[in-house]
């Protein structure tokens, strides 16, 4: 076994070692959905009636006086901080668009929708790192996956409304194969073989105006996330020393399988009321309760079986399973005004405001994992502009949002249980700086 074989093996080491690992949330989770939302907190549960309520609640497409068409553009910059050092954490930027479409079926009012978020690089992500890396657990990749949602909605009477949806994502499934001979008896060869396939998490929603200028939304997002297994076969010829036929080692065969769980979302849901004490001001309140509990790291849980005559030779390989994270549910309140503050006859603008405050749902770090988050105090704020100019074109004015806002990350000290541990204690922080603008028709 020289040239051909020692390059199999470098190449079946070069896919044990580029496994893809960490990766968790997605960019929705993390910033939201439309200009509009994300400047009032992303507190839309009670007040989406765009394309955006694809993600906060699908009841509120059923409001749309017409069909919607919407553009727009995000970028999230993060500046994340271990011990004051930078760690290079990708931005998150890309395109955003949708529609509405409302019908009437049968004398009931109902709209169909479709929300996509498409990162400008690439349309998923997953990078390589160590189980024991430091690294930030919720924003690692979560700005790298393309996000796809297909709500519809129905109007049930005049004061309730309710929409179902898919949250849909890209999955894989696949395997290498690997055959090594020794030189003389063949050449070295493998195959790998890749699928791409989808998988989906439901969504759901209700509307309810109980009152003049009250309207109730509650919102419910199922957990998802993709399963990355792709097994390694290695077959091993038997070993013989010519001219002797007798092989001084039999047949081997080594099996890795390394199953490595990415994009996370937890299920959620979420309870939002919004007021319009005046005709100009709207305001909303909103809870969300983050199933963490269930969070699976984004950590290879590996197994290596060897048999044949190497079995014989070499001793056992330890498997390494995935350690519990021990993560927790975690309950996010938010808070959004909007104000009309300049009516014309070609022109209606409205200021915005947001908060929220979400905690960590990551215990202390102090045994061998090193997932890093901070609780965060999210800032923002927005304008929005009615164009009237166009209204006998178009069923309503046009609409353009702009938001601007920071997710500001408290400061945290991670404490190792052991004095001797090779990371030791550290300290992590650091901020996101974020802009969006979209632009919206009804026909």
């Amino acid at each position: 076994m020289k040239r051909g074989g020692r390059n199999a093996i470098w190449l079946v080491a070069l896919c044990l070692v580029v496994r893809p690992t960490p990766a968790s949330a997605n960019p929705l989770d993390l910033y939201g959905l439309g200009a509009r939302s994300r400047a009032m907190g992303n507190a839309g549960t009670a007040i989406a009636d765009d394309v955006s309520a694809a993600w906060y609640n699908p009841a509120g497409l059923v409001s749309a006086n017409g069909i919607i068409g919407d553009m727009g553009w995000m970028i999230e910059d993060p500046s994340l901080e271990i011990d004051g050092r930078d760690v290079g954490v990708e931005s998150t930027e890309g395109l955003e668009f949708g529609f509405v479409l409302p019908a009437k079926l049968l004398g009931t009012r109902i709209a169909f929708g479709g929300a996509f978020h498409v990162p400008d690089a690439r349309v998923v992500r997953f990078l390589v790192q160590s189980r024991d890396k430091v690294q930030f657990a919720l924003y690692s990749n979560a700005s790298q996956r393309l996000a796809v949602l297909l709500p519809v909605a129905v109007r049930i009477n005049e004061w309730l409304d309710v929409g179902v949806g898919a949250n849909v994502i890209g999955d894989n499934a696949g395997g290498v194969d690997f055959v090594i001979r020794q030189e003389g008896q063949g050449v070295s060869e493998g195959s790998l073989e890749a699928a791409q396939l989808a998988v989906a998490a439901p969504i759901a929603g209700v509307k309810v105006r109980p009152f003049e200028g009250w309207e109730i939304g509650l919102a419910y997002r199922g957990e998802i996330s993709i399963e990355l297994d792709t097994p390694v076969v290695i077959h091993f010829d038997p070993l013989v020393i010519p001219p002797n036929p007798i092989p001084i080692i039999e047949a081997s065969v080594l099996d890795v399988s390394a199953l490595t769980v990415t994009h996370f979302q937890p299920q959620q849901a979420a309870a939002a009321v919004a007021w319009r004490p005046l005709e100009s001001i709207l305001t909303t309140v909103q809870l969300t309760w983050r199933g963490w509990s269930s969070y699976v790291p984004p950590i290879p849980s590996t197994k290596t079986e060897l048999t044949g005559g190497l079995a014989d030779l070499l001793p056992t390989l330890p498997e390494f399973p995935v350690p519990d994270p021990n993560f927790h549910d975690t309950f996010e309140p938010a808070v959004g005004l909007a104000w009309k503050a300049l009516r014309t006859s070609w022109v209606d603008s409205e200021i915005r405001l947001g908060y929220f405050f979400r905690p960590s749902p990551v215990p202390n770090q102090g045994g061998t994992t090193n997932l890093v988050d901070n609780p965060v105090h999210g800032v923002s704020g927005g304008v929005g502009f009615e164009i009237h100019t166009l209204e006998e074109v178009l069923r309503a004015p046009p609409r353009i949002d702009l938001s601007g806002g920071a997710q500001l990350l408290e400061d945290r000290r991670t404490q190792k249980d052991d004095p001797a541990d090779p990371i030791g204690d550290y300290r992590s922080g650091g901020s996101v700086v974020g802009f969006s603008i979209s632009a919206s028709v009804v026909y």
